[in-house]
């Protein structure tokens, strides 16, 4: 019984000895398995952060090399450029010559185990190119495939509108709206080639002819009907610019922009031919009506005018000269008098002039077409404190105590006279004086000429102890002589002076100087004062300035002399005594 024991346990520990041998190999195993595992996880993860940050700096890479396309130096790229290898591991001159004249970079030829990068693009000959070359105007591939025509791609003759920093974009992107450039180069105001633009409500821009389309081209619906009052909307719903409306065309496809379902066409003018067009289209050198019976000669209605060009008759004769040589109007027109369509106001005549027509102004009105009622005590002559009051005839002037004449020029002294007349019983005899008016060259009675230096333009007079010959005054009896003149001006400008004088022999006597007042500028000056004057002198009256305006109408300006010397009663002259009696 023992030794079956003892043999029992021996064997029982035996079996447990390799149990555990065998447990310890197993879990060797697997933690050789799960180590390796591990590593081999780790290598994964290592070499794919390895290869995604070696695409990033490529890609960084190649970015910076296409930013600087334009900047790079053919001369130092001739001699930095690494050498292109082909196929056979040989290096190409001939590509390196062509690349070194442009700036798009040297082109990558694939090798037989190689294929293009997704983002670029294989030209026909198995070179390789970035695929944002294609279609730029630059014959990148050096068989041209990248470019039209080869490139069934690209729009001829170019597929890109190049910016003005450099970048490229569809040329149909151009004028859109948007800013497809990223610097505005691409749309209104820096590409000129968006001109004429339409300005939305929203502050877009947008071509014209986009307008009245029916496509929301604002995307606020500002381009079109109803928002634009310039669309026009047809029946059939189309919509068209308004002034395609009554030209002849049936734009709305429906006739419904035309006569005469469109009422807004009247009037028309009906061709020979039955066709209707506008009436504005008649006499335009156009054959609208496509037989010729619009235009001149079979339209009678039309006038040709002598440089070929054609208008309606009747623009002849309305002033505008619509000929642009002038053969419609006067005086090249014979048909033409200006007169027919003068502009007189207030009964005044119309008088044909060879540059058109003046107006003559009745009496109480003036200006260009006689427009302007004349107030007669505005430019009154009254003087000495007189009262000017206007009546049917002008005006008529009050005189202060003292002062008598037409405009109280002259002083009351008839009576002093008389009485010294009676109480010395001295007799004036026959009174030596002239008063000369001035007169204009027309045959009306009023007017104003300019003057510089010696009034000459006065009546003629009668009296035959004065001369009056050329403006100049000629005294024939010496004595003591009362000089008075008077002349109004009419000037411009209010800085300037009236100012005028009497002179003896070019010596001046009397002046009169005064500043111009009223609207316009006016003044009446006048003057007075005793000469000793003998016989044979010379008076004249001489006006200072330059294009001084004198007033002739009626009184207004005037000059005389008066002689002062008082003759005594014959009864009291000395008698002449003969020869004594008695001598021979």
């Amino acid at each position: 019984m023992g030794k079956l024991s003892g043999d029992g346990t021996h064997r029982t520990q035996t079996r447990y000895g390799d149990t555990r041998r065998l447990q310890l190999v197993l879990a060797g195993t697997v933690c050789l398995f799960v180590c390796s595992l591990l590593m081999n996880v780790l290598v994964y993860v290592h070499l794919t952060a390895a290869i995604t940050d070696l695409s990033r700096r490529l890609g960084d890479v190649e970015e910076r090399q296409d930013s600087h396309r334009s900047s790079v130096d053919p001369d130092w790229l001739a001699v930095n450029a690494p050498d292109v290898e082909t196929a056979e591991g040989q290096g190409n001159a001939q590509d390196t010559s062509d690349n070194q004249s442009r700036q798009s970079g040297p082109v990558r030829k694939r090798n037989a185990r190689s294929i293009c990068h997704p983002n670029e693009y294989e030209c026909h000959n198995g070179d390789c190119i970035y695929s944002r070359w294609q279609c730029d105007g630059d014959e990148d591939c050096n068989d041209g495939s990248d470019e039209y025509p080869l490139n069934e791609k690209c729009i001829p003759p170019y597929s890109t509108y190049r910016c003005k920093n450099g970048r490229t974009i569809s040329p149909k992107w151009q004028c859109d709206g948007n800013n497809d450039c990223q610097d505005g180069s691409d749309e209104y105001p820096l590409n000129e080639d968006c001109n004429p633009v339409y300005t939305c409500k929203n502050g877009r821009h947008i071509f014209s002819k986009w307008q009245c389309d029916g496509d929301d081209d604002c995307t606020d619906g500002s381009d079109e009907y109803p928002l634009n009052e310039e669309c026009h909307l047809c029946k059939n719903g189309r919509q068209i610019p308004s002034k395609w409306q009554c030209d002849g065309d049936n734009d709305c496809q429906d006739g419904s922009d035309e006569y005469p379902l469109n009422e807004e066409c009247h009037p028309v003018y009906t061709c020979k031919n039955g066709r209707h067009i506008p009436l504005r289209w008649q006499c335009d050198g156009n054959d609208d009506c496509q037989d010729g019976s619009d235009e001149y000669p079979l339209n009678e209605e039309c006038h040709l005018c002598k440089n070929g060009r054609q208008i309606p008759s009747k623009w002849q004769c309305d002033g505008s000269k619509d000929c642009t040589d002038g053969s419609d109007e006067y005086p090249l027109n014979e048909e033409c008098n200006p007169c027919d369509f003068h502009q007189c106001q207030n009964n005044a005549t119309c008088n044909a002039t060879v540059d058109g027509y003046t107006c003559i102004c009745v009496k109480g009105w003036r200006g260009e077409y006689c427009e302007h009622k004349i107030d007669p005590c505005e430019s009154h002559q009254c003087q000495n404190s007189a009262t000017c009051r206007a009546n049917k005839d002008g005006y008529k002037c009050s005189c202060t105590e003292g002062w008598r004449g037409k405009y109280c020029q002259r002083k009351r002294v008839r009576q002093e006279q008389r009485g010294m007349r009676q109480e010395r019983n001295y007799g004036l005899g026959t009174l030596l004086s002239v008063h000369i008016q001035a007169r204009t060259d027309t045959t009306e009675s009023a007017g104003a000429i300019p003057v510089t230096g010696n009034f000459t333009q006065w009546e003629d007079i009668t009296e035959t102890r004065f001369g009056l010959q050329n403006g100049q005054l000629e005294i024939k009896e010496s004595g003591k002589y009362f000089i008075y003149g008077q002349v109004f001006f009419d000037k411009d400008e209010k800085d300037e002076k009236a100012r005028y004088s009497i002179k003896k022999g070019g010596e001046v006597k009397l002046t009169c100087e005064a500043p111009l007042i009223g609207f316009p500028p006016h003044l009446t000056c006048y003057t007075a004062g005793v000469l000793d004057l003998q016989r044979g002198d010379i008076l004249v009256l001489y006006v200072y300035g330059k294009d001084s305006w004198i007033i002739t109408a009626e009184d207004a300006t005037f000059w005389g002399a008066i002689k002062l010397s008082i003759g005594l009663p014959k009864e009291d002259r000395p008698r002449k005594r003969g020869p004594k009696k008695g001598k021979s």
